[in-house]
Formats: C-alpha cells, sequence, structure tokens
C-alpha cells in the first residue's frame, strides 16, 4: 500500500511538470505510466517515473564567455627606474682619456711541474674600471704610434710578479705606426681582457726566467680618434 501511494505521488508530481507546457495535449505521453498502474507493475511504473522525470530536468546552459575572459588581459612592462641605462658618448682627441687608458698585462705560465715556462706581456687600449661596454654598439676608430726598448727582466715564480730592471737602449725592430678601429671584448689576453672594448697594440715574451734583453713598451702617442663608445656606469 505504502509503495502504491508513493507511486501515485512521484505520478502527480511528474504530472504536475508536465502540464506547465505548452503541448495540446501535455498528458498523452503518460498513457504508458496508467497502464503499468492498472495493472499493478510498481516496478516499470517507477522506471518510467525515473525516466520522465530525467527528461523533465533542465539542464543550466553556460554563460557565454564574455570579451574580458575570451581575451587574455595583456600588461605593459614599463622599464624599472633602478634598471641602468646605456650611455653613449662621442670620443674625441679632448675626452679619450675620460674612458680609456693604455695598460699592461702579465702572464706566467708554468709546467706539470711547477716550473717556469714562459712570460708573456700584452699592451691594450682599454676601457676605465666602473664602465661595462657595450661592445657591439661601440665603434671607435684611432691612429697611433709606439716604440719599444730592451730591459733587464726577472721573474718572482713564487708571487707570479716581474721586475724591470735596467734600460738597455731602444729596441730597432719596433716603431710603429698605424690606423685601427678598437675590437670588442677578446681573449688573447686572456682574462685580463674579458668584459673590456679596446685594441691590442703591442706584446713581448721570452722562455727565460731572467732576460737582460726583453722588449717592453717605451712610447705611446694617439694622433687622432674617433668614435662612438656605448657602456653602462657599475656603481
Amino acid at each position: 500500500m505504502k509503495k502504491m501511494l508513493s507511486l501515485l505521488l512521484a505520478a502527480a508530481l511528474v504530472l504536475s511538470l508536465g502540464a506547465c507546457g505548452k503541448e495540446a495535449n501535455p498528458y498523452e505521453k503518460y498513457e504508458e505510466l496508467f497502464e503499468y498502474l492498472e495493472r499493478e507493475d510498481y516496478d516499470s511504473a517507477m522506471a518510467y517515473i525515473r525516466e520522465l522525470a530525467g527528461e523533465s530536468e533542465t539542464v543550466p546552459q553556460a554563460a557565454p564567455a564574455t570579451e574580458a575572459e575570451t581575451e587574455p588581459e595583456t600588461t605593459e612592462t614599463q622599464p624599472s627606474e633602478t634598471e641602468p641605462q646605456p650611455v653613449t658618448v662621442e670620443i674625441t682627441m679632448d675626452n679619450w682619456q675620460e674612458y680609456f687608458e693604455l695598460r699592461e698585462y702579465v702572464e706566467i705560465k708554468k709546467n706539470g711541474f711547477g716550473e717556469f715556462e714562459k712570460v708573456s706581456v700584452y699592451y691594450a687600449l682599454v676601457n676605465k674600471d666602473g664602465m661595462s661596454p657595450e661592445c657591439n654598439l661601440s665603434d671607435v676608430t684611432m691612429e697611433f704610434s709606439y716604440t719599444k726598448k730592451y730591459v733587464s727582466m726577472s721573474v718572482d715564480l713564487e708571487n707570479g710578479t716581474i721586475t724591470y730592471g735596467a734600460d738597455r737602449g731602444k729596441d730597432p725592430y719596433w716603431d710603429y705606426t698605424g690606423v685601427t678601429t678598437m675590437q670588442g671584448a677578446g681573449n688573447f689576453i686572456g682574462e685580463y681582457y674579458m668584459n673590456r672594448y679596446g685594441q691590442f697594440v703591442a706584446s713581448s715574451w721570452t722562455y727565460e726566467p731572467s732576460d737582460d734583453q726583453f722588449s717592453v713598451l717605451d712610447t705611446f702617442e694617439i694622433f687622432r680618434i674617433a668614435g662612438t663608445f656605448v657602456y653602462y656606469p657599475q656603481s
């Protein structure tokens, strides 16, 4: 009896939902349910009620995406005021010494036993400390000359230094004048020339731990210089 009452209540609910439609005869599709109830086939009736209830359920449709949802938001990134900005300088005869200097680099090599093998000395015109150069944007050309002289030289292998001694006179093989464009950071002077912009000038070397005729730079002069130097100031 309880099952019969439950079915009738369920049928009444389904019928009330169906009556809300706009069909000409909204109860026509429930005739099969009435037949199950008349035959007291309550299992089939319950299954049919579930089927009808499933048909009467409405599934909410997703709202169409708004323009803000479909298009990703783009934010322009403004450069930070704290980011270093490149400095561009026109190099002239009046200001080149503010940005460049002639440097001597010493490289002492040892063999596998820690014994002296070779000493090399390089000279290059490079940017001063406190500047991080933009080598690809810099372009400086200069006309310069240099001469060399002989001196005595000894190597302190333990401390990795060399000492120049008595002047032995001019080196007659080196009296150079030429025009060249400064190259970017190179590696031919090893660690000494990294992160610099400049121009290799001259070099000397010996395979003796002491040399009475070691050739070193004597004079260096720039006649003309022009171009653009770009760098980032370093704090």
